[in-house]
């Protein structure tokens, strides 16, 4: 990486595959991090990162499918991003059988 405005090839504007920026330096990709190069982050399947903190990464136990990997700060089809590792459904909602979250329907309820 090469840090100076006009550069000559895209290679001198960011990272190489299997790293990513963070303050001007070119750091390895961690645990449950795809980096493709220049300063994108992906999440492998079962790791999870919120969108404005995508190098704080968290794995998804239990139900890994909650967690689909990608950008940061996606979960499965109903869960809440704002929670840890997509652990939550979101309001209205209660956890499927494939790691989304469902529509609660009448008959549901949660124990006390």
């Amino acid at each position: 990486w090469v840090p100076f405005e006009g550069a000559s090839s895209i290679e001198a504007c960011g990272c190489q595959a299997g790293s990513y920026l963070l303050q001007g330096d070119c750091i390895p990709c961690g645990e449950g991090m795809d980096c493709p190069g220049m300063s994108d982050i992906l999440l492998q399947e079962g790791y999870f990162a919120a969108q404005n903190t995508p190098t704080d990464i968290w794995k998804c136990y239990d139900e890994e499918r909650r967690c689909p990997g990608g950008q940061p700060g996606t979960c499965a089809v109903g869960r809440d991003n704002a929670s840890i590792a997509c652990s939550e459904c979101l309001e209205g909602m209660k956890p499927g059988d494939q790691g989304q979250c469902v529509e609660c329907v009448a008959g549901d309820y949660l124990p006390v």
